[in-house]
């Protein structure tokens, strides 16, 4: 799943589908005799759960910033000429 996908679920239906995949993962890793396509599988789940329960989390605590937002709080890394000077001396 992709993350707007999850942003997009209750916090209900969040908690479903984690166990949901938990579960698949159990079973992929019960099933698991070395394949790629397996070990492919079993990597996708991992990080998606991972991406579920950060998002659960941040909705938790009330966290979740729009790209708007994140955008207008970064400031540009500029480092003046003199500021350069005093390093090197």
């Amino acid at each position: 799943m992709k993350v707007k996908e999850i942003r997009e679920l209750s916090a209900e239906a969040l908690e479903k589908k984690a166990i949901e995949l938990k579960r698949e993962l159990g079973i992929d890793r019960g099933s698991a005799s070395g394949g790629s396509k397996t070990a492919g599988k079993i990597r996708s789940l991992r990080r998606t759960i991972a991406r579920m329960l950060c998002i659960r989390r941040e909705k938790e605590l009330n966290i979740h910033q729009t790209k708007e937002a994140k955008n207008e709080t970064k400031q540009p890394n500029i480092v003046s000429n003199e500021k350069i000077a005093k390093k090197v001396e």
